[in-house]
């Protein structure tokens, strides 16, 4: 089991990259995406790194967060701004419902 989404499919999503792109898209911005979605929800979204405890059902909306944000990175890099928040709200907006919240601990 890989990523939740392919590289072919961050490219189709992105339009016309180069080829000299895809590492950076494969290995960063699709991982980043993830990881960051993983963060603020507080909880796995890979198969491999659920338990019987943790496991769910992935919506879409999460699925586009990661999309906005493999975009928002790869066409904004080392940009910093108005744009940020507003990528920011509108992936919170996407993924918030779904957020794990724990009672009693951390």
């Amino acid at each position: 089991m890989g990523e939740l989404i392919t590289l072919e499919d961050a490219k189709s999503y992105l339009r016309d990259t180069p080829p000299e792109d895809d590492k950076f898209i494969k290995d960063l911005l699709i991982k980043a995406a993830r990881s960051f979605c993983e963060t603020k929800l507080k909880r796995p979204l890979l198969a491999e790194k659920m338990t019987d405890e943790t496991r769910w059902d992935i919506p879409e909306e999460v699925i586009v967060a990661m999309y906005m944000l493999i975009a928002h990175w790869y066409e904004n890099r080392g940009v910093l701004g108005r744009v940020e928040g507003e990528i920011a709200f509108s992936v919170n907006a996407l993924i918030g419902p779904y957020k794990f919240h724990s009672f009693g601990g951390s």
